[in-house]
């Protein structure tokens, strides 16, 4: 249903990661390998990580990347939209486009409904919920009986 890139899935990981491990300098090399993820990709997504201010670096022969941030003050939304626009379940959720199916499709509010959901997530789960465990719980309703 809905998807995230695997640049997102990277980003998300490689913070966590440092998130979990404060104080420490990281090299993309090391976080590919402790990860089991890909050098090349990652590396280039600790770049745009780097340039939408959510990762710093220390240049030397012992330097690294770091959390530009406090793990607590970056939210999940921060890395997603550093890079990549977000998902939508549907075109017509964003209302940027008419819809022509809207005179017989009664989804619009469902749909929008769980988008919200999704976003809300991670709008409220911050790198440290994730490193420490903690997830957040929305309030929903049980329709199952």
């Amino acid at each position: 249903m809905l998807r995230l890139s695997k640049k997102v899935e990277y980003g998300i990981l490689a913070m966590q990661y440092m998130a979990s491990h404060p104080g420490n300098l990281f090299t993309a090399k090391s976080l590919s390998e402790n990860l089991h993820l890909s050098y090349d990709f990652l590396a280039k997504t600790m770049q745009k990580l780097m340039r939408a201010d959510l990762l710093d670096s220390q240049q030397g022969t012992k330097g690294g990347y770091f959390l530009a941030r406090p793990a607590d003050t970056i939210k999940l939304m921060d890395i997603l939209d550093s890079l990549e626009s977000r998902p939508e379940l549907v075109d017509c959720v964003s209302g940027d486009k008419d819809c022509e199916k809207k005179e017989n499709c009664h989804l619009h509010g469902p749909i929008k409904l769980l988008q919200t959901k999704v976003e809300d997530v991670f709008i409220q789960t911050t790198l440290q919920d994730i490193a420490e465990h903690h997830f957040v719980e929305l309030e929903t309703k049980n329709h199952r009986g």
